[in-house]
């Protein structure tokens, strides 16, 4: 992350200002989960993501803050670590048992290269699904803050835009 980068984000919103030009522990935060899923998402999509979580736990008096949400993240993710490394040694057998047939000379290579899309469409499903959640999140915050307040009306509302 450079310098710029980081006044860019503060400026378009997706990373809270400074105060008095310095980022606290906070703002650090922000920036460890907009650099986790930048090269995933579009802005739009990490601000869409982010902002819920600046408004509720960013500079928060509570004991729920957005350390606990960071800390809670990296729980997650470390308790996956062992099954992850095994779908990928799955992937790896499975690609490794491919291209029986080519030739000796590129088995090697067009192993490496099923393995390598094995793996990319993974990422690319999951970020469809990425994406479709933050599409759901949207319509239904868009229809919660655009109706009539009754919350009734408002959930028939948001099942009925959802479902298409």
């Amino acid at each position: 992350l450079t310098k710029t980068m980081i006044n860019n984000y503060a400026k378009n919103h997706l990373l809270p200002p400074p105060v008095k030009k310095k980022y606290s522990k906070e703002h650090l935060l922000v920036l460890i989960f907009i650099y986790y899923f930048k090269n995933l998402l579009s802005i739009h999509d990490i601000e869409t993501l982010l902002k819920p979580l600046t408004d509720t736990y960013f500079q928060t008096s509570d004991n729920f803050d957005l350390s606990a949400v960071y800390k809670e993240v990296c729980h997650l993710e470390k308790s996956r670590i062992s099954s992850v490394q095994e779908d990928i040694k799955k992937l790896w057998n499975e690609s490794s048992k491919s291209y029986q047939d080519a030739p000796s000379e590129d088995q090697e290579y067009l192993k490496l290269f099923a393995f390598i899309c094995s793996l990319s469409f993974d990422v690319y499903m999951k970020k469809n699904i990425i994406e479709s959640l933050i599409d759901d999140y949207t319509n239904k915050a868009n229809v919660l803050s655009s109706g009539n307040g009754n919350v009734k009306e408002d959930k028939k509302e948001v099942k009925k835009r959802t479902k298409n």
